[in-house]
C-alpha cells in the first residue's frame, strides 16, 4: 500500500476464496474417501477416515464462512479487534513484536506478547496453552491466519509498519 495508508483496515472474508476453500476440502474428502475404501493396510485406512473427516469439518466451516461472511479481525491504530469471539481488543502496546511464519506452505502473523500471562487471561486454558506451545516452538504467543481473508498479509505487516505499532522480531532480539 501506499504511504497515504488508511487507519483502519478490516480482513474479511471473500466469497470466492471460502468457494475455493470448500472445492478443496470437497476433492480432500473424496480422495481420504477413496484411500480408505480401496486398500487394505489398516494403517492408511484409519488414516483415509480421519482426512474424511477432519477434511468434511474443513469443507463444513468454509461452508459456513461463505454463507455468513465476516470479519475475523480489524486493525486500527488503537489494536487489532476481534468482532466475532471473545477476545475483544488487542491493544499494540500489549505486542511486543511481530513475524511472520511460514508453517508447511501456510503463512501467519505470529504476535508475541509483553505480558502473555496477563493476556492471554481472557482466553480459555486450551487457547492458553496452544499460546505457550506456539512460544516454545518460535511463533509468539498469538498467530493471526490470512488463508480465505482479502486484504492479505502483506497489508497486515505495511499497516504495522506504517503506523511502527511494534517491531519485527528480529528487531527485538
Amino acid at each position: 500500500m501506499s504511504g497515504n495508508m488508511l487507519d483502519r483496515v478490516e480482513f474479511k472474508r471473500t466469497p470466492q476464496q471460502q468457494l475455493g476453500l470448500m472445492i478443496v476440502g470437497l476433492v480432500l474428502v473424496a480422495a481420504s474417501w477413496y484411500l480408505a475404501t480401496t486398500t487394505r493396510d489398516p494403517v492408511y485406512r484409519v488414516v483415509g477416515w480421519l482426512g474424511v473427516g477432519f477434511f468434511a469439518l474443513c469443507t463444513v466451516i468454509a461452508v459456513k464462512r461463505l454463507i455468513s461472511g465476516g470479519t475475523p479481525f480489524i486493525f486500527d491504530r488503537t489494536g487489532i479487534s476481534f468482532p466475532r469471539g471473545n477476545f475483544g481488543l488487542l491493544p499494540w502496546s500489549e505486542v511486543k513484536s511481530y513475524s511472520v511464519v511460514t508453517i508447511r506452505g501456510n503463512v501467519f502473523l505470529a504476535l508475541t506478547f509483553n505480558d502473555p500471562a496477563r493476556t492471554l487471561a481472557r482466553t480459555s486454558a486450551a487457547k492458553r496453552n496452544w499460546a505457550l506451545a506456539n512460544e516454545r516452538l518460535g511463533w509468539g504467543h498469538w498467530a493471526l491466519s490470512f488463508i480465505g481473508l482479502t486484504p492479505g498479509i502483506d497489508e497486515a505487516v505495511a499497516f504495522i509498519r506504517e503506523h511502527s505499532l511494534v517491531q519485527p522480531a528480529s528487531a527485538s532480539l
